[in-house]
């Protein structure tokens, strides 16, 4: 299990302690916290920005992909710290320590998924395809109308479920990404 670190989520203090004790007595790196809305969306966060990644990189290049899931997994952490979840839990192995490692892995499911979707293959044949079930594609419209109901303003979020929901083309989608914000209206140029 060389490698392998695992983070556990968990209310109840004493159950977390004996269930790090076993996984730490089968080889892995386990870390404990009380976060468990901020590991849930982590998890969340990480799968959407590394599919995001991998579709915006497909026809964008490494800008549009960082873009991609930069945005992405900003907006899930306002999201989640609305619900209470910690940003230290983004920023450490639950949120940006995972996103690294599925986002390089070349056997990630969310990576091939996301290089699968920004290169048209609509969503519906994926996991076919790869023979997987891909959570951020099932998830991430869900995501989206979560965010969208709690009030948080998630523009990529969005704009990945669209791409999922075959409303707007890879290409178009990944432009978006780089794209300058709109001016506001009465705004002067700088």
């Amino acid at each position: 299990m060389h490698g392998a670190s695992v983070v556990l989520a968990a209310h109840d203090a004493a159950f977390a302690s004996q269930l790090a004790d076993v996984l730490r007595a089968a080889g892995y790196d386990c870390h404990r916290t009380s976060d468990v809305s901020g590991v849930d969306l982590a998890g969340a966060a990480k799968n959407a920005a590394a599919l995001a990644a991998a579709a915006a990189g497909s026809s964008g290049g490494p800008n549009a992909a960082g873009a991609a899931a930069g945005k992405v997994f900003a907006e899930v952490e306002a999201f989640a710290a609305q619900q209470g979840g910690r940003p230290e839990t983004f920023a450490g192995l639950a949120g940006a320590g995972d996103l690294v490692a599925t986002a390089l892995a070349e056997q990630s499911r969310d990576r091939r998924a996301g290089e699968l979707l920004g290169a048209g293959v609509p969503a519906s044949e994926i996991a076919p395809s790869l023979g997987h079930a891909i959570e951020a594609v099932d998830t991430i419209p869900l995501l989206s109308d979560a965010m969208r109901r709690s009030g948080v303003d998630a523009p990529a979020v969005d704009g990945l479920a669209a791409l999922i929901e075959g409303r707007v083309e890879p290409d178009r989608w990944a432009r978006t990404l780089t794209a300058p914000p709109p001016r506001r209206r009465g705004a002067k140029a700088a």
